[in-house]
């Protein structure tokens, strides 16, 4: 599982969150290459390749070959990992401050599970793409 781990990006969310389980199955649906994987921060995955502080982490990360990016830069990495309008979408979105998308991301996360409610992860078990 090593090697499998070690393969390519990883998307990690919150698998406790509505918003977060609605992201992944976006991003899921419009990744028809197979580019991400995704796994729960409260996963194995997220304690072997991000350490223990992964589960109390409040934000997505995206994991590529030991780099690591958080909140708006992972979501915007994503993004482009995927091409088509989702890369476009990205370019876009990297033209407006960090600092200014984070703080929206911010706002967003500590109001997520009040707007989105929490719900276990409903990515299908069966998807390649889905890590523990």
């Amino acid at each position: 599982m090593a090697s499998e781990l070690t393969s390519g990006p990883i998307l990690f969310f919150d698998g406790t969150c509505g918003l977060c389980d609605r992201s992944m199955r976006w991003l899921l649906k419009r990744d028809v290459h197979g580019v991400l994987r995704f796994a729960p921060l409260q996963g194995t995955t997220a304690s072997k390749l991000l350490g223990s502080g992964a589960r109390q982490s409040a934000t997505v990360v995206l994991w590529s070959h030991g780099k690591t990016w958080h909140r708006s830069e992972a979501v915007l990495k994503a993004l482009a990992m995927l091409g088509g309008w989702p890369g476009v979408l990205a370019r876009v979105g990297a033209w407006i401050p960090m600092r200014l998308r984070d703080l929206v991301y911010d706002g967003v996360a500590r109001n997520r599970k009040k707007w989105f409610g929490e719900t276990a992860c409903t990515i299908p078990p069966n998807t390649t793409q889905l890590l523990p």
